[in-house]
């Protein structure tokens, strides 16, 4: 019973944190132009934006480390690589949404700040893991 309890607190927590960060972000874009024809296809813009994005950097975030651990790519470029992958998955994945999107619009110049603010919580997202992992070793 104190198991599914546990599992359920937890589930909750994460909702919690996922609809948080769905918020933050609604609100982001709209200050940067995000313009909609209902609340519900805000929110669904936002709801596909988080999966899609979810989905796409789970397989794409690996490339870095996997060029690492290959030595393709020297450690030192590996935040450098993320961050513009951050960036240019931002960019696209909003572009595409607002183009099969109809009743959704977003200006360009909303995108891009939209897209470079991300990629820089992820980087310094990314740096502090960095400096823990390293510290571990």
């Amino acid at each position: 019973m104190k198991e599914k309890f546990a599992i359920s607190a937890s589930l909750f927590v994460v909702a919690l944190l996922f609809i948080g960060v769905g918020v933050i972000e609604f609100f982001a874009l709209k200050i940067l132009g995000l313009q909609y024809t209902s609340l519900w296809m805000g929110i669904l813009f936002i709801v596909l934006y988080g999966v899609f994005d979810f989905i796409i950097a789970f397989f794409i975030g690996a490339i870095p480390s996997v060029l690492v651990e290959l030595e393709l790519l020297e450690k030192q470029y590996q935040a450098g690589l993320d961050f513009v992958i951050d960036y240019i998955l931002a960019l696209c994945l909003i572009g595409l949404l607002d183009a099969f999107m109809p009743s959704i619009s977003i200006t360009l110049y909303g995108t891009c700040i939209f897209a470079l603010v991300t990629a820089i919580i992820h980087y310094k997202m990314n740096i502090h893991d960095d400096v823990e992992s390293s510290s571990k070793a």
